[in-house]
């Protein structure tokens, strides 16, 4: 890639990183997973083996289950006598790579 087109890039993912309503939706999903336990939580600090604990502290309750979590759904059949020959073929290969290139020549630009 040339120069100038690595900084227009660069530049374009700054300026969308900066944007207020992208920080939202980042901040959105991540607290969401670490909520869903997605994103480790950092373990509490180990103490020390010879540090007493204390008789006084309060037991803790088990978490509860997180109100509307999605349930885990069965994964669907597949289907083992797939016909992909509708699919697979010159004409849509053709395609594919005509939009690739269109691609490519946007991004050049």
């Amino acid at each position: 890639m040339q120069l100038d087109t690595v900084l227009k890039v660069g530049s374009l993912a700054f300026s969308v990183a900066q944007d207020d309503h992208v920080r939202e939706l980042f901040s959105m999903v991540h607290k969401g997973a670490r909520r869903r336990g997605l994103i480790g939580v950092m373990p509490p600090p180990q103490s020390q083996a010879g540090a007493p604990k204390p008789a006084s502290a309060p037991a803790k309750k088990p978490e509860a289950p997180i109100p509307f979590a999605p349930e885990p759904k069965p994964a669907a059949p597949v289907a083992s006598g797939a016909d992909l020959s509708k699919l697979l073929n010159g004409q849509n290969a053709k395609k594919l790579l005509g939009v690739a290139g269109q691609i490519g020549q946007m991004l050049m630009k």
